[in-house]
C-alpha cells in the first residue's frame, strides 16, 4: 500500500488529539460526525463547507429545557 494522503495524515492527527481538547463536550472525528451536527454548525458559521471536508468537530451545543 502507498503513502497515506495528506488528508489521511490530518485525519489521523485529529483522531489522536481532538478528544484531549475537552472532557465536557461531544467530540467527533472524520467518518463519525453526525450529519445533524455538521448541518447545525454550517447554518451558524459557514454554509460553504462540504460534509466530507470536516475532519473534526467538538459539539458545544447547549440545550435549554423549560
Amino acid at each position: 500500500m502507498g503513502k497515506p494522503s495528506k488528508k489521511d495524515r490530518k485525519i489521523a492527527i485529529i483522531r489522536k488529539y481532538l478528544p484531549n481538547c475537552t472532557n465536557t463536550w461531544s467530540v467527533y472525528t472524520y467518518g463519525n460526525i453526525p450529519r445533524k451536527c455538521i448541518d447545525g454548525a454550517l447554518a451558524s458559521y459557514s454554509g460553504r463547507i462540504e460534509y466530507d471536508d470536516v475532519l473534526g468537530l467538538i459539539d458545544e451545543t447547549v440545550s435549554v429545557l423549560f
